[in-house]
């Protein structure tokens, strides 16, 4: 992905159109009045009025266009791209040839007089293969030069002796002599350099801006990066290398163990919004209802993504309610996958070992190895027709981890002069990290599929489609054989450490169509659909009520499933315009509906029934660690979501860039709400800028 973007940077810093306002000031300078009688326009004028209203981009040497004039008489069509271009350059010995879906090279028509003899060639990725559209080639000290077409082939016409200069942004320049060839082809290599990297969250605007150049703060962090941490889930990765961005592993809180709740900016995890390729990702059905970050709260689960999957990540840090919708408080994430050609896999493996002191009378040190971590990823992409289909399998094995150290208080009874000789009687008892505190285990297997392929001239279909499926252990506190009211003796005479086994099953799908109509409008129409279960199974644990069974009782339960889902449809257009002085002004807007669908399924009768309520002291019911879901708590509910937004970005000058947004929501079970935003960037310096920006928004309860 990151290969178009590039080209694009190419193009832009290729083009040197001034305002219309300016260029007819001066041409009417020149002519002596600025005002009178209609005098000819410049054609660099015309060229950005065309490139406008088309949506189409130009490449050609500054000299060739600075004082060519089109005639007064010259009117643009809107309706022929060609014919409007062909008359524009007229008179002007001026020639073009379309190097692209929307690029066109302009030349002089005597280039290819100049010389008889003509050289043709392919130019590639020297790494990859891919063909390298846009690359520049120049006649080493002359003006003539070319670009090369959609499929990297290019044609220009040079002597025997000539030397001819390749270069493309983000590659190292390569000279080449001809030496009385007609065909050469090039491999060039990446650049060692570094460039601004290119982001499309938090903006819809088609003028291209680096991350430095956006309203608001950016990050954007490459899979380079991100698998550069030692980390294998994506929440962790991005933990260790996004500021503001916090991932911590909670212990010992149910559900929670097996989802690390994220935090952006301070803030809630349901306050920031998470993307898949500029589309909503559906949310977690896990409520974080331990004392945990983001205690009250229901997040997006990450680490459901193959990281051998992600191309990129950027993580957009304000507040973007009016743009994507009120859960965007915080900011947003937008996961770019990858969808480039070739083959990689990886496999990471990380442990911790240490040594202990000896306690308790133990001469040796012990040592402890734990948090063992393994995981292999497979990635291919490759060409379907004139798309592209890429598929990523991925396998993470994380073993748990424990930091509790030694138990010191008493076992049998709480007071300790009883307690010791009751300990001996038993045989002992276990004191070294019979509780866990730490990472839970957990093994998962995910896969992701993403596709893209044109579908007639102006028109692109995409999809993706992804799963993930996770089974982890986590452990509750120790219940001690004092704790007479929560353990069956005879089921566990010394007492047990309950778990928390818990089946995570993620799926999304998504599908949509983006492309032009009309005089350059942009439109984009997709529906994602989203899901997402967890299963609460309980093991080495009892439900105390049912002591009358003693060492029969039950020492597993089933207790219960929490299932989300969501569909999404959206609708967005935008284009961009040309008013006045203004050097840029983007329009866009949209609209979306959405369904959200949650469930809770009860566990079995044994995980939350109390079979002895006469009983002295009282038993405590249900399965020790986490009574399953009653039948009272069983629900299944859902609720629509309908939005509109409008977004405006102007550059106003070439420092002053300002952007308006404003969005609509309205809730099934909650009501309406309105979020709106004014952020702007102004250039002090080409090293320094001042940017603010200020928002509303509102969560709505999950």
């Amino acid at each position: 992905m990151r290969k178009p973007l590039l080209f694009i940077l190419a193009l832009l810093a290729s083009l040197s159109i001034q305002s219309a306002s300016a260029q007819q000031f001066i041409a009417s300078a020149k002519n002596g009045s600025t005002t009178g009688t209609p005098q000819a326009k410049y054609l660099k004028e015309v060229l950005g009025d065309i490139q406008s209203r088309y949506q189409t981009a130009f490449i050609y040497k500054t000299n060739l266009v600075e004082t060519a004039t089109v005639s007064s008489s010259f009117e643009m069509t809107g309706k022929n791209l060609q014919k409007d271009l062909r008359n524009a350059l007229e008179g002007n010995n001026l020639a073009f040839e379309k190097a692209g879906q929307n690029l066109f090279v302009i030349t002089a028509k005597e280039t290819r007089a100049i010389v008889a003899d003509e050289v043709t060639g392919r130019i590639k990725d020297g790494k990859t293969g891919e063909a390298l559209p846009g690359v520049s080639i120049l006649v080493k000290g002359t003006t003539r030069g070319t670009t090369t077409d959609a499929s990297g082939n290019y044609k220009i016409a040079a002597g025997d002796n000539a030397t001819l200069v390749y270069s493309f942004v983000g590659y190292d320049s390569k000279e080449v002599v001809v030496g009385g060839r007609t065909t050469i082809d090039i491999g060039l290599e990446s650049s060692s350099a570094t460039l601004g990297e290119v982001q499309v969250v938090g903006s819809r605007s088609t003028v291209v801006r680096s991350q430095t150049e956006t309203l608001a703060p950016v990050d954007v962090i490459s899979s380079k990066e991100l698998t550069a941490t030692g980390q294998t889930d994506p929440t962790q990765m991005l933990h260790f290398v996004a500021p503001s961005f916090n991932s911590s592993r909670q212990t010992i809180a149910d559900g929670t163990d097996h989802i690390d709740p994220a935090t952006l900016r301070g803030l809630g995890p349901d306050q920031v919004l998470l993307l898949v390729n500029g589309k909503r990702r559906h949310n977690q059905s896990l409520i974080n209802i331990n004392g945990t970050v983001g205690r009250g709260s229901v997040g997006t689960d990450l680490n459901a993504i193959p990281a051998a999957a992600i191309e990129r990540l950027e993580v957009l840090r304000d507040g973007a309610s009016s743009q994507y919708g009120s859960d965007a408080i915080a900011g947003v994430i937008n996961v770019v996958m990858k969808n480039s050609v070739g083959t990689s896999a990886t496999a990471h493996y990380g442990a911790y070992s240490t040594e202990y002191e000896p306690t308790f009378g133990q001469t040796t040190k012990r040592k402890m190895t734990d948090g063992q971590t393994l995981q292999f990823s497979v990635y291919h992409g490759m060409k379907v027709g004139k798309g592209k289909l890429s598929l990523a399998l991925e396998y993470r094995d994380r073993k748990s981890s424990n930091r509790s150290g030694d138990f010191t208080g008493t076992v049998f009874n709480s007071n300790k002069a009883l307690d010791d000789p009751l300990i001996a009687a038993a045989g002992g008892f276990d004191r070294t990290f019979n509780l866990q505190v730490g990472n839970s285990s957990s093994q998962n297997v995910l896969g992701y599929l993403n596709f893209s392929h044109p579908v007639g001239k102006n028109a692109e279909f995409y999809m993706n489609a992804g799963f993930a499926s996770r089974h982890g252990i986590g452990k509750g506190f120790y219940r001690y054989p004092k704790q007479n009211t929560q353990v069956i003796a005879e089921l566990y005479p010394k007492g047990f450490l309950p778990e928390i086994h818990s089946t995570l099953g993620d799926y999304s799908a998504m599908a949509g169509v983006k492309g032009t109509f009309g005089s350059g409008w942009k439109y984009d129409v997709s529906n994602v659909f989203g899901s997402n279960n967890f299963r609460f199974d309980v093991k080495n644990s009892n439900n105390a009520s049912q002591f009358a069974l003693k060492a029969q009782a039950p020492k597993e339960f089933y207790a219960g499933t929490l299932r989300f889902a969501q569909n999404t449809t959206n609708l967005d257009i935008s284009k961009a315009l040309t008013v006045g002085s203004l050097k840029s002004l983007n329009f866009a807007a949209g609209a979306e509906l959405r369904v959200d669908m949650f469930n809770i399924q009860d566990g079995e009768e044994a995980s939350w029934k109390n079979y002895d309520l006469t009983a002295k002291p009282l038993r405590v019911g249900g399965s020790q660690v986490f009574p399953g879901y009653q039948p009272s708590n069983v629900i299944s509910e859902s609720r629509t979501v309908m939005g509109a937004y409008v977004d405006v970005e102007s550059d106003i000058t070439d420092k002053f860039l300002v952007d308006v947004a404003a969005r609509v929501e309205n809730y099934s079970d909650f009501g309406a709400n309105v979020a709106g935003k004014l952020a702007a960037r102004y250039k002090v310096a080409d090293a320094f800028s001042l940017r603010a920006s200020v928002s509303n928004g509102f969560r709505a309860p999950s």
